[in-house]
């Protein structure tokens, strides 16, 4: 053979084996994609608890119904900056330290911080409060402070033990509330809750919940 077309056949086979390892290479080191949604696209988590009634005759049930709506992912800084960006910004912040601070703080703590802190709790529920005309913190503070002087019972079952637990900051364990939330709690012990009445004279709980004589019912 001659061996010019020899070194050709060589020289193309080499040239077609370094293009595929070139394209294998490049097709290992793409970047990993990411899936986003239209604007406005939403999912949801439904729980019910359904409870029995004891009516002879009839089958009856009372239902509790849990429901949250998330907002899905339309933008990269919902990645970078996690999904609960939104509701740990403004209002429940430390004394002393700007909104704007402790939103620059908690983006730089994204990795380390839990994902469910009680600080998002009361802010997710200050939102929902401010919506439906309360004064959102206040309003908050007064329900600590109330659950703080009239514990709810036993009797109440795991929805009563789920309220109670949730407006009681000494609960869990310490996460640098402010310290107003803390206060409330202990002024509700000494049954001291006027000035938070004042502030937020129509008390959510009331949509919830009825005060009962302890000694007529228990």
């Amino acid at each position: 053979m001659n061996p010019i077309i020899l070194f050709l056949a060589c020289w193309i086979a080499s040239v077609r084996w370094s293009i595929a390892l070139e394209t294998s290479d490049r097709a290992m080191e793409r970047q990993k994609r990411t899936l986003v949604f239209t604007s406005d696209s939403a999912t949801g988590i439904l729980v019910a608890l359904s409870v029995p009634l004891i009516i002879p005759g009839r089958n009856i049930f009372m239902a509790y119904n849990f429901e949250a709506n998330y907002g899905m992912p339309i933008d990269a800084s919902d990645f970078t900056q996690g999904v609960l960006k939104k509701v740990d910004n403004d209002q429940i912040h430390n004394e002393g330290e700007s909104v704007a601070a402790e939103s620059d703080r908690a983006v730089r703590d994204v990795t380390t911080t839990r994902a469910f802190t009680r600080k998002k709790l009361y802010r997710t529920i200050e939102l929902n409060l401010q919506r439906y005309g309360y004064d959102g913190k206040r309003c908050i503070l007064r329900m600590i402070c109330d659950l703080g002087s009239y514990p709810v019972r036993d009797a109440n079952g795991i929805l009563g033990d789920i309220v109670q637990l949730v407006f009681t900051p000494s609960s869990s364990r310490y996460e640098k509330l402010p310290k107003e939330f803390y206060q409330a709690e202990e002024l509700g012990t000494r049954h001291e809750c006027g000035k938070y009445s004042k502030h937020c004279p129509k008390n959510p709980l009331d949509a919830i919940s009825l005060m009962l004589d302890e000694n007529k019912y228990f």
